[in-house]
């Protein structure tokens, strides 16, 4: 059975039809660069008159942004909830030039990742009465070869389809050097053994010269005494 690629948070009661999806991989990106945190909220029923978005950074514990959703109007239909609230951004100071809310659905943008970035986020949504949470695990690291995550590897993997865009997974690396196409591997052991019989052989010959010229001197020595 495949394993499934995001998970659901679903309400009942009385914000019935709020659903909060996440990815289930961690988010990869390197130093320097922008990642994206993919959140989905859906609301399949009613969307509340007020609610909240709040992400905080639970590693180093404080609150990254809060996203304020007033006087929204309207039912779920073909609206989206963004579209159909008053939104009002608030950003922590410490994050304040380098994040931002993805302006579509509750995704979180980072900007200018740095390693001390890495760790797990975590998203809350706040209604009357209601609260639900999610977390996602961000590692930023001092490689430039591992592409970030973005939102159509996310969309992707939550469709169980792929793309030919980048995702978080890093081809391995091969160790053995190519040139069009032509594995060398093979090349290189067959050097590899000759040089070591060449080697044995070189020292199997100085060993006969160096036994002949003992044996040499040792007749030498006897026509003298004799």
């Amino acid at each position: 059975m495949p394993r499934c690629p995001w998970l659901l948070l679903m309400l009942v009661g009385p914000a019935a039809g709020l659903v909060l999806s996440t990815p289930s991989f961690p988010v990869t990106v390197s130093h320097g660069k922008t990642a994206l945190l993919p959140v989905l909220l859906n609301f399949s029923s009613s969307v509340p008159t007020y609610f909240q978005i709040r992400w905080r950074f639970i590693t180093s514990p404080g609150l990254v942004l809060t996203v304020k959703a007033d006087n929204c109007k309207g039912g779920s239909g073909t609206r989206q909830w963004w579209d159909a609230c008053e939104i009002t951004v608030v950003k922590a100071e410490r994050y304040r030039h380098r994040v931002e809310w993805s302006s579509e659905n509750a995704s979180l943008i980072l900007r200018d990742a740095r390693v001390e970035d890495s760790g797990i986020y975590d998203i809350k949504v706040l209604a009357l009465g209601v609260r639900v949470s999610a977390n996602i695990n961000l590692t930023v690291i001092n490689e430039t070869s591992n592409p970030p995550l973005n939102a159509a590897a996310f969309d992707d993997q939550r469709r169980g389809t792929s793309s030919n865009k980048s995702t978080n997974v890093a081809a391995p690396i091969s160790l053995v050097k190519t040139e069009f196409g032509r594995d060398y591997t093979v090349t290189n052991i067959i050097r590899l053994s000759l040089a070591g019989l060449i080697l044995c052989l070189l020292g199997f010959i100085i060993g006969e010269i160096a036994r002949g010229k003992g044996a040499s001197d040792g007749n030498s020595l006897l026509l003298l005494l004799g």
